[in-house]
């Protein structure tokens, strides 16, 4: 059994849990959400917006790198070469269990359950991390969106993973889609200010 398993285990036995779990996933790279997190009173928040339904957790894996590949032929290679992101060796277990190509494209919330046969159903909402100000308010809309779904799934249903994952997967690509529609409006208003 691996550590994923366990955690689901003893979380989910619990009956005023619903059957989702987060984890907040950065590293080195990210300051602004690591400052966040080391804060006790913008942690102390967060978990006030999450509220008792849902657990939260944080991992840090080691940050991934870009070289190039090895060449005996260096001048003609040189050329053609393309750099290749690599994965420190402390991250498969991770990458592994959610099924995470690389750690290139984090910070994120991952939301996740595990269904009766023991797969790991995911969904993730990128984490901003731009400024201090911009990692917590990315982090906030973000528990918020999950929250709220939560909150709307009834006792009788928490233990039902693909019920719930259903119900938060919704809410996630409901939130991913206004995002997209707000930045379009927004470069539209950018355009219109070019025009005659």
């Amino acid at each position: 059994m691996n550590w994923l398993n366990e955690l689901h285990l003893e979380y989910n036995s619990r009956e005023d849990l619903v059957n989702i779990f987060g984890v907040i996933l950065y590293t080195d790279a990210n300051p602004y959400v690591k400052k966040v997190l080391s804060d006790e009173n913008f942690w102390k928040a967060l978990d006030i917006i999450s509220g008792l339904k849902w657990v939260i957790f944080s991992i840090k894996p080691k940050k991934g790198y870009y070289s190039y590949p090895e060449s005996s032929h260096v001048m003609m290679s040189f050329m053609s070469m393309h750099p290749t992101y690599r994965e420190p060796k402390e991250n498969e277990a991770i990458l592994k269990e959610f099924n995470i190509s690389s750690t290139k494209d984090i910070p994120l919330l991952l939301c996740f359950t595990q269904d009766k046969d023991g797969e790991i159903l995911k969904s993730t909402l990128k984490i901003e991390d731009d400024f201090v100000d911009s990692a917590y308010n990315s982090l906030r809309k973000n528990i918020k969106v999950v929250t709220d779904a939560v909150d709307g799934i009834l006792d009788e249903n928490r233990k039902n993973s693909l019920g719930v994952y259903g119900a938060v997967n919704a809410a996630i690509d409901s939130h991913k889609f206004w995002e997209r529609v707000k930045k379009g409006i927004i470069f539209y208003e950018w355009i219109k200010k070019f025009k005659p």
